[in-house]
């Protein structure tokens, strides 16, 4: 018998074996893998209760967000493929990739809106434009509110969509430096590989509290969104990165894990901390991975003498899934 290797299998064990456990942490929102995991029904029945069928598509333009979670396993849930954008880029890029990937839903944080609707009439093949606002009771004339949406959708378990694990699951466009973006198309059984090579490489458990520095647009948060989930350890999201905002949830979440880039490590090395801070800094299996451009040795030399974390140096492509090699 072949089982299909798909990245759903992580989201059903941290429910089957640690649901009562903190799985989220972002701002003020707290909420356990079985919370997650009704948000995660709700997010399916609403997108096919929207007429998403296998093989759609669905978009999210948004700063790291708890709501970006959701669709890493609603998607997979219902057969339709995710599309996390950068929302760094500009309005054109936005329209040629929604345009090219003919995406039919499209969730974006509110920041967004303006841009959207200034592209909107060429966008021919989104049905759906949804916003999601950490702002209670605000609203955009033209667009559904996500969470208005989730809440009045089912919480039923859905049924499961037939998936191959070589089926696509996620469509990644790249910045497009050399030439317009182009889509990387990655397979359930890519997202599954990864997710076990970075458990097996960064060495993680359900202990682990692992700090969403980085981007969840870039190569699906570089996989961790499905290693953390598998291992039952804890998301806290960070939707911007800042040195004193990333210091305060590194105390006081007891951060274990983190993905940064050098830029990321050189700014919070050059950021002065008080003494007491110092003492309060995690320091017991404390690993930071970075990749996306090669670290200069006194950057791995400062995070591991001044704050005394192991720094892990990974290399991959999107089109990888992305990890190739890792040093440690």
């Amino acid at each position: 018998m072949i089982v299909p290797l798909t990245e759903l299998d992580f989201l059903y064990r941290a429910l089957n074996v640690y649901g009562d456990y903190e799985a989220i942490v972002s701002g003020d929102l707290r909420l356990t893998y079985n919370q997650f995991g009704e948000r995660v029904s709700r997010w399916a029945n609403l997108m096919r209760g929207l007429g998403v069928r296998e093989g759609d598509r669905v978009a999210i333009i948004s700063q790291n967000s708890h709501r970006i979670l959701d669709g890493f396993y609603g998607s997979p849930t219902i057969g339709s493929i995710y599309m996390p954008i950068n929302f760094r880029l500009v309005g054109s890029d936005f329209e040629y990739i929604l345009n090219h990937a003919e995406a039919r839903v499209l969730i974006v944080e509110d920041s967004l809106v303006e841009t959207i609707e200034e592209i909107r009439p060429q966008l021919k093949s989104v049905e759906h434009f949804i916003v999601h606002t950490d702002e209670s009771g605000r609203t955009y004339h033209g667009w559904q509110d996500y969470e208005t949406l989730l809440s009045h959708a089912s919480a039923a378990d859905p049924e499961r969509a037939n998936v191959d694990e070589n089926d696509v699951t996620s469509i990644l466009y790249t910045s497009g430096t050399t030439g317009k973006p182009k889509g990387v198309m990655s397979t359930h059984r890519n997202v599954y590989i990864n997710a076990l090579n970075s458990t097996i490489e960064f060495g993680l458990t359900h202990e682990d509290v692992y700090l969403h520095t980085l981007a969840m647009f870039h190569c699906n948060g570089w996989g961790l969104p499905y290693a953390v989930t598998g291992v039952g350890g804890k998301h806290v999201v960070v939707s911007k990165f800042e040195p004193a905002g990333f210091f305060d949830l590194v105390i006081g979440e007891k951060m274990t894990f983190a993905c940064m880039p050098p830029t990321m490590i050189n700014m919070a090395l050059n950021h002065p901390l008080s003494e007491e801070q110092m003492k309060s800094l995690p320091r017991d299996r404390v690993r930071v991975a970075t990749a996306g451009s090669a670290p200069p040795r006194a950057l791995i030399e400062g995070m591991q003498e001044r704050l005394g974390w192991q720094v892990i140096q990974v290399y991959g492509l999107t089109e990888t899934s992305p990890f190739l090699a890792v040093s440690k």
